[in-house]
């Protein structure tokens, strides 16, 4: 690591990007090895689905950061639809449709955050 100049190491340990068929199964022994091994904060892409209580023991492996963006990308959406009828009616008005998408985003990053910082 130290040749490489890295300063995170992206691992994949069980975590998926997308939508996981069935539960996440983390190898939290292959989780543990490389954090030992790296002394280097470790990423999890492919976080979506993942437990708040496993994500939480991950970060107690040096994970020091996740990446949600099929949650992310699966809320706003959600918002959006639910919200776009009302905005066709007031015009085509993106604008205003863009603010749900904002706070949709500014949530669910609150609440990921919060649940990582406890």
């Amino acid at each position: 690591m130290a040749r490489t100049g890295a300063e995170l190491l992206a691992v994949a340990v069980g975590n998926v990007h997308g939508k996981y068929k069935g539960e996440p199964q983390l190898r939290w022994d292959v989780l543990q090895d490389i954090a030992v091994r790296t002394h280097i904060p470790l990423v999890l892409h492919g976080a979506s689905g993942i437990p708040a209580d496993e994500l939480v023991k991950a970060a107690a492996m040096n994970v020091g950061k996740v990446n949600f963006n099929t949650e992310l990308r699966t809320g706003v959406l959600s918002t959006l639809q639910g919200q776009l009828p009302a905005h066709r009616a007031d015009g085509e008005n993106l604008q205003g449709l863009l603010v749900h998408w904002n706070t949709s985003a500014r949530e669910f990053a609150t609440s990921a955050l919060g649940m990582l910082t406890r």
